[in-house]
C-alpha cells in the first residue's frame, strides 16, 4: 500500500484492473481507505475541510445546554457514504468503490469554495490615495472596486466561527452582487453513437410498417438533392445521442460529537445555502483605509422621494449567473444572465428587473436561503430555512442542457454579515435526502 501511494488516480485505476488480489486491496481495505484514498480525495476536493479543525457542539444534560469543542478530521472520524439506488433512503454503503466514485468526481476548478477573493481584495493604487481623493473616486469607481466588502471570521452565539461576508458600503444607493470563485459541479456530456438502420428498423416495426422498402427509400433521399439536407438531419439526430453522465461532489450531509459524515453519492443535482447573519459591529475587521467613507448610522437609511424621505430597507437575492453578468450594477435576476430570489418581495426575477411573480416567503436576517439546480428536469429551486419551496424554473435551458457554467450569486444591499456554505458544513436542507429522491443516477 505504502508503493500505491505515489500512484495517481488513473494509475491507482489501472492497477485494480490487473488481478482481483490488488482491486479487493484497494477497495475494501481501510489502509487504502486511510492513506491513498484519503490523500487523493483531500487534493481533489479542497471545499471539503478534510484535516481540518471542525467545531462541534455537544449536549451536556437534558437542558439542553451546549458547549463546543474542537474536532480534527481524520480517517478515524470521518465516514464516507454513498446510496447505491434512487429512492433508496435507507441504502447507504459503507463499502465504497472509490475508484469509480473519482472517476467521476469533479475538478478542483468546477467546484465552488468560497466567495471569490477578488470582491475583498483593495487595490495598492487606492490605498496609497489621500482621503480627499478616495473620495472623489466614489463618484467614478464602483463600491468592490474600492473594498466595500470584508471577510473574517464572526463568532456565534454557541461559540463556533463561521467565516462571512460583509458589505459596509451604503446600501439603497447602486446595485452590486458577489458570486463563488468557481461554478456548479455539472454534468459529463458524451455522444453515443448508435447504428442507424438498426435504430430505423426498430421504430418502423414497433409501428407495424415495411421495413426493406422504407429502408431503401430513406436511403435514395439520402443521395437526393432536394431532400439530402432534412434527411441527412434526421440521420445525425438518430446516429447520435447525448447523454450525461452523474458527477461527484463530496458535503458533509452530518456531523456529531465524534463523528462526520461525508456524502459521495453521484448526482444531477448542485446546491449552496447563505446564511443572513445579525450585525457584531465589534467583531468587524478594522483593516480598512476606506472606513471613513461608510456609514455606520443603521441597517435603515432614506433617500429623498417626493417630498417626503422614503426608507431603505436591506435586501439579499439568491440566485445564479452565467458569465456575462455584470456583478457591480446588478442584482440576480436583472438580466438575461442571472437568476434570482428577492428576499425584500419574495419575488424571482430573470432577463428584466421586473418581477415575474411572487415565488415565496420574503425573508430577511436570521434566515437561511439555499438555491441549486436540477440537470434532469432543467430546474432551478429555493429552500427557505430548510423548507422546500418549490421550483422557481423548470426545463432551463442552461441547466438541461448542462453545458453553461452556473455560478453561486448574491445580490448584497445590506450590512448584516453573510455566511456561505457550499459543502463544508452541513446544510440546513435535508440535501441528503433530497438527493436520493430526486437526483442520485448514473446516466440519463
Amino acid at each position: 500500500l505504502e508503493c500505491l501511494t505515489f500512484l495517481n488516480l488513473k494509475e491507482l485505476q489501472k492497477m485494480g484492473t490487473t488481478c482481483r488480489y490488488f482491486q479487493s486491496l484497494l477497495r475494501s481495505s481501510a489502509g487504502a481507505r486511510n492513506g491513498i484514498w484519503w490523500s487523493i480525495m483531500k487534493d481533489m476536493f479542497p471545499h471539503v475541510p478534510l484535516d481540518a479543525t471542525m467545531s462541534i457542539i455537544s449536549s451536556n444534560d437534558e437542558r439542553s445546554e451546549h458547549t463546543t469543542k474542537a474536532m480534527v478530521l481524520s480517517p478515524a472520524n470521518v465516514q464516507f457514504t454513498c446510496c447505491s439506488d434512487v429512492g433508496a433512503m435507507h441504502n447507504l454503503k459503507k463499502n465504497i468503490h472509490y475508484g469509480a466514485l473519482l472517476s467521476l468526481a469533479s475538478s478542483a476548478s468546477e467546484t465552488p469554495t468560497t466567495i471569490d477573493d477578488y470582491y475583498f481584495t483593495i487595490p495598492e493604487s487606492v490605498r496609497q490615495l489621500s482621503e480627499r481623493n478616495r473620495r472623489i473616486l466614489t463618484g467614478f469607481l464602483s463600491m468592490p472596486d474600492l473594498g466595500a466588502f470584508r471577510r473574517y471570521d464572526l463568532q456565534m452565539p454557541d461559540r463556533t466561527k463561521r467565516t462571512v461576508a460583509q458589505y459596509l458600503g451604503r446600501i439603497g444607493v447602486g446595485d452590486r452582487s458577489i458570486r463563488a470563485d468557481h461554478p456548479f459541479p455539472r454534468p459529463r456530456v458524451y455522444h453515443s453513437n448508435i447504428d442507424v438502420s438498426q435504430s430505423l428498423v426498430g421504430m418502423l416495426r414497433r409501428e407495424g410498417r415495411e421495413v426493406d422498402g422504407a429502408l431503401t427509400l430513406f436511403d435514395r433521399l439520402r443521395t437526393c438533392r432536394r431532400h439530402c439536407h432534412s434527411v441527412g438531419a434526421v440521420y445525425q439526430a438518430i446516429h447520435t445521442t447525448m447523454k450525461q453522465s452523474a458527477f461527484v461532489s463530496p458535503y458533509l450531509s452530518k456531523m456529531n460529537q465524534d463523528r462526520v459524515e461525508i456524502d459521495l453519492t453521484p448526482r444531477m443535482l448542485a446546491y449552496f445555502e447563505v446564511s443572513i447573519l445579525p450585525r457584531d459591529k465589534t467583531q468587524e475587521s478594522n483593516d480598512d483605509p476606506l472606513q471613513s467613507m461608510r456609514l455606520d448610522e443603521g441597517m435603515e437609511r432614506s433617500r429623498p422621494g417626493n417630498g417626503r424621505d422614503e426608507v431603505v430597507n436591506p435586501c439579499v437575492a439568491v440566485g445564479l449567473s452565467i458569465r456575462g453578468f455584470s456583478d457591480k450594477s446588478r442584482m440576480p435576476g436583472w438580466d438575461i444572465y442571472s437568476y434570482g430570489y428577492h428576499g425584500d418581495d419574495g419575488g424571482i426575477f430573470h432577463s428584466k428587473g421586473n418581477m415575474i411573480r411572487v415565488y415565496g416567503p420574503t425573508y430577511k436576517e436570521g434566515d437561511t436561503v439555499g438555491c441549486g439546480v436540477n440537470y434532469q428536469n432543467g430546474g432551478i429551486f429555493y429552500t427557505l430555512n430548510g423548507d422546500f419551496l418549490g421550483y422557481a424554473w423548470m426545463n432551463e435551458k442552461n441547466v438541461l442542457e448542462g453545458k453553461v457554467d452556473l455560478f453561486p450569486t448574491v445580490g448584497v444591499d445590506t450590512n448584516n454579515p453573510l455566511a456561505f456554505n457550499f459543502g463544508s458544513r452541513p446544510f440546513v436542507f435535508d440535501f441528503q435526502d433530497f438527493v436520493q429522491q430526486n437526483g442520485s443516477i448514473a446516466d440519463k
